[in-house]
């Protein structure tokens, strides 16, 4: 093998270190963006407005969320998700309190069966409100799943 050889495979398995060393340090980014995001969705779970809409999920006589109540969760949502109010209502600026509201309880981690509790509407009421939502931002009929989808990944 010539000198010249030598040096290029030299410089090749320099190459492949280097990558190797470049995607663990990716790795470990990404490792510890999952861990703060969990963290983060553990802190809310801790939150004092997430504990009392959970108890008024489980509420059978459906108390209702005061105006204040909304704020905090909005407020908190914000907190863990970057502005999740401000980036949900740029992507649909007509969407209603109601929508809003939905939204936000989805956003939380709440199944339809309880948001139907803590906002006062039945299932099927809440199932439309999402369909209704995602034909505003994605300007098509979908089905109500499709919108729990998006919500995530604001």
């Amino acid at each position: 093998m010539s000198s010249i050889e030598q040096e290029l495979d030299s410089k090749s398995k320099e190459l492949i270190q280097a990558r190797a060393e470049l995607l663990e340090k990716e790795n470990v980014r990404i490792i510890n963006l999952s861990n703060e995001d969990d963290l983060r969705k553990m802190s809310f779970f801790q939150t004092e407005i997430y504990l009392k809409i959970k108890d008024m999920s489980k509420d059978e006589e459906g108390q209702k969320m005061t105006w204040e109540d909304w704020i905090a969760l909005e407020k908190e949502l914000n907190n863990i998700y970057d502005n999740f109010a401000v980036r949900l209502k740029s992507c649909c600026e007509q969407i209603s309190e109601t929508e809003l509201h939905v939204c936000y309880l989805l956003k939380a981690g709440f199944s339809v069966t309880s948001i139907s509790k803590i906002i006062g509407r039945t299932k099927s009421a809440v199932s439309m409100c999402r369909r209704r939502l995602l034909e505003k931002i994605n300007g098509c009929d979908c089905p109500a799943a499709d919108l729990d989808d998006f919500i995530s990944t604001i």
